[in-house]
């Protein structure tokens, strides 16, 4: 099966307006980051895969999330949803987290198994009780006794293999990136949990002995010129890790992807600040 690729991102880049140097980077950060969605989804399509097949239907799906998540973020920065921005970029980092534990180790995916089981009798448990009205379909369900116990058997037995469900730290060590987990990802949480640090840096506009408290603070595009690298490498390293997988026609062009990510970061880091 190929899959097709659907119509491309096309952001609105910066105007005609005279460019300072860090106006210069986020243009070309922002330009740099479409094309190459625009490019990895065209390739995406050169990709042969069996939909029947578990592990192909993982890697597909995984990486369609990191693509389409990546245009997405091009969305939010080019129509005043900066706020969502680091939000939508923890999800990016989970899925290709999830996307680099599957193509390092295609077991992974019992893994992935039982944290699906162990969520779904979470909701389930809680339905059969009838105690929570936004689960009243699902406590209507006259066989969810026995789906309780079918997932229970089926979670019990891939924890008899070895396959416990894994909480996110665990996932980011196996694909390598704890200190991403104890540094970047953390500050990414505090965003999704709005948590005070988030708020302060959303809401106060600080002064020498006061603040105001805004909406729509509108922080500079050069604040999220890391997100919008980070989101390109790790695109890359995808890309190729995909292509190189399934043994499509494209591996050498996925490879020179990163190639033309070198030459963009030197064009948007080699200028002033």
């Amino acid at each position: 099966m190929r899959l097709t690729a659907l119509a491309a991102v096309n952001p609105l880049l910066s105007g005609s307006k005279k460019l300072f140097p860090r106006d210069f980077k986020m243009m070309k950060a922002k330009e740099h980051l479409a094309e190459l969605h625009d490019r990895c989804l065209e390739l995406s399509s050169n990709i042969n895969f069996d939909k029947r097949h578990a592990l192909h239907f993982g890697l597909m799906s995984l990486y369609g999330s990191i693509v389409e998540l990546v245009g997405s973020i091009l969305i939010l920065m080019n129509n005043n949803g900066k706020l969502g921005i680091r939000s939508l970029f923890r999800t990016f980092l989970e899925t290709y987290v999830e996307f680099q534990n599957l193509a390092q180790d295609p077991k992974y995916g019992y893994y992935i198994d039982a944290n699906d089981l162990k969520e779904w009798l979470k909701v389930l448990r809680v339905a059969a009780g009838n105690k929570n009205p936004y689960l009243a379909d699902i406590a209507d369900m006259p066989n969810i006794s026995s789906v309780i116990r079918d997932k229970e058997q089926q979670l019990q037995k891939l924890k008899q293999s070895g396959y416990e469900p894994l909480d996110i730290r665990s996932k980011f060590k196996r694909a390598g990136m704890e200190e991403e987990y104890f540094s970047i990802y953390n500050f990414l949480c505090t965003e999704s949990h709005s948590n005070k640090r988030a708020l302060i840096e959303r809401h106060a506009d600080v002064g020498d002995n006061d603040y105001e408290l805004v909406f729509y603070k509108s922080p500079p595009d050069e604040d999220f010129l890391d997100i919008l690298d980070s989101a390109a490498g790790l695109l890359v390293s995808a890309t190729i890790q995909l292509h190189e997988v399934f043994g499509s026609d494209s591996v050498s062009e996925a490879k020179l992807l990163g190639g033309k990510l070198k030459d963009a970061r030197s064009s948007y880091s080699s200028r002033g600040s």
